[in-house]
């Protein structure tokens, strides 16, 4: 209700504030406390579920099929097994032993059953490349490289190419993940705070006029004045936002508070740089 009684006769916050401001109540409401009951329970239920054979096979094979994170966990799952089955094998271990290890490690009981067809396989007596085609499982290329290094007698070298090249994905795609959060939640805060805004302190408002009005300072020092007075008025919005008693508000403030002294701190190293 803060920024209620700024509003002229017929305007009305951005959609955007208004789901933001929903959600709030919702959430500081018995809503938020019957969530917490949900959540607390869905969690023990698939904890127990994952625990059974079944559960386990289920939300193991629906985790590898999920959009982004299931080709995370791919990479995760492969870049592990090389690593260890290379680490084995150069270490003078048994293929069949280094493979039932291998499987004991994999985090993932569709992963787990897949090598453990492999081990079978070449327990029969068939090449090492052909039961890990088989599984759909380990990625084509990764396929071709074992191959590779089993007809010239260097697998275990060939395995840690393909866990060094595999880390290094693993690597990127989390950077790439935590870099495409940070511009979302920003740009939603930018624009549900689009109004609320104008609630700056009257203090760095009159410090922000005063600056730009007087306009008799050097090119370079009215710049630097300016910013500051700018990012004065950032730190004072972002502070009251996190004072508030609304705990989604509350929320996005920290965040935003936490944002703005790191682009002040970015700034001011620029500037002594140059």
């Amino acid at each position: 209700q803060i920024f209620l009684g700024l509003l002229g006769p017929g305007e009305v916050l951005p959609l955007p504030t208004r789901i933001v401001m929903a959600i709030s109540s919702f959430l500081a409401g018995w809503g938020g406390l019957a969530m917490l009951v949900s959540l607390i329970g869905s969690a023990f239920g698939i904890s127990y579920y994952y625990k059974t054979p079944k559960g386990r096979w289920q939300i193991d094979t629906l985790l590898l099929k999920l959009p982004i994170i299931g080709s995370l966990l791919r990479k995760i799952a492969v870049a592990r097994f090389a690593r260890i089955l290379s680490t084995l094998l150069s270490s003078g271990v048994p293929i069949l032993q280094s493979l039932d290890i291998t499987s004991k490690t994999a985090g993932n009981v569709v992963v787990e059953d897949a090598i453990l067809k492999v081990r079978a396989g070449v327990e029969r007596g068939e090449n090492f490349v052909d039961p890990l085609k088989a599984t759909n499982v380990f990625p084509h290329m990764v396929s071709q490289m074992i191959g590779v290094g089993e007809q010239t007698g260097a697998m275990d070298a060939m395995l840690g190419k393909i866990a060094d090249f595999y880390e290094e994905e693993v690597d990127t795609a989390i950077a790439d993940l935590l870099g495409l959060m940070e511009p979302v939640l920003i740009a939603f805060l930018g624009d549900a705070l689009r109004e609320p805004c104008v609630v700056i302190s009257e203090r760095s408002a009159t410090r922000l006029s005063g600056h730009i009005v007087r306009g008799a300072a050097p090119v370079e020092e009215d710049q630097r004045t300016r910013r500051a007075s700018v990012m004065s008025l950032v730190r004072d919005l972002v502070a009251a936002l996190s004072a508030q008693d609304d705990p989604l508000l509350g929320l996005f403030g920290a965040f935003a508070y936490d944002l703005v002294f790191q682009i002040e701190d970015l700034v001011q190293k620029r500037a002594r740089e140059t």
